[in-house]
């Protein structure tokens, strides 16, 4: 499984996989030329995976800006689910290539014991939320979403509409990490 952004909490992408040889390589890619994953919208976060009980049986998770998640059949790329979290914020104050649109735009992280996707997202009006979706059937578990605009600490509230979630979310011990950050520089708010 690849749960993460980068595998480990590190962001290492460091992988070891000594059976992985060129000919594996290659009798793999021949059965897998038909894989083929379909998904609209833009993505930029990464593109997760969560093995199956037995080999052939995982799943590939993507998210898009569109605020859609996908979970994909591991061997056809087939849709397995897809669930919309709501609409997402669009042109968005953002510098350089940044997507128009700006739904979920970070790699969500997954507990694998709990079956749990993680992910945040800019709803229409900018405020955020944070969603846990079940790995088996999408849908929103108990309790979720979290909107984060309505968090305060003391009389300091979160100013949703001027923060960008771009890092990708972690997961250590249990807690669910998301990093906020301006959309253009820190300047302001």
């Amino acid at each position: 499984s690849v749960t993460q952004r980068g595998g480990d909490s590190a962001r290492t992408s460091h992988w070891l996989a000594p059976t992985l040889t060129k000919a594996n390589v290659m009798t793999k890619m021949a059965i897998d030329a038909d894989f083929k994953a379909n998904f609209d919208g833009e993505l930029t976060s990464t593109p997760l995976f969560l093995a199956g009980a037995t080999p052939g049986t995982g799943r590939f998770f993507a998210a898009t800006t569109q605020n859609d998640v996908y979970a994909m059949d591991e061997l056809t790329g087939a849709q397995v689910w897809k669930h919309n979290i709501g609409g997402y914020l669009v042109n968005a104050p953002v510098c350089g290539n940044d997507p128009k649109n700006h739904g979920i735009v970070s790699t969500p992280v997954i507990d694998e014991a709990a079956k749990k996707i993680y992910l945040a997202a800019a709803m229409t009006d900018g405020h955020h939320e944070i969603h846990a979706l079940s790995t088996d059937t999408g849908m929103e578990v108990a309790g979720w979403p979290i909107d984060v605009s309505k968090i305060k600490a003391g009389n300091l509230a979160f100013p949703s509409k001027v923060q960008n979630q771009r890092s990708a979310l972690s997961l250590v011990n249990g807690v669910v990490y998301v990093a906020f950050g301006g959309y253009c520089g820190d300047g302001g708010d």
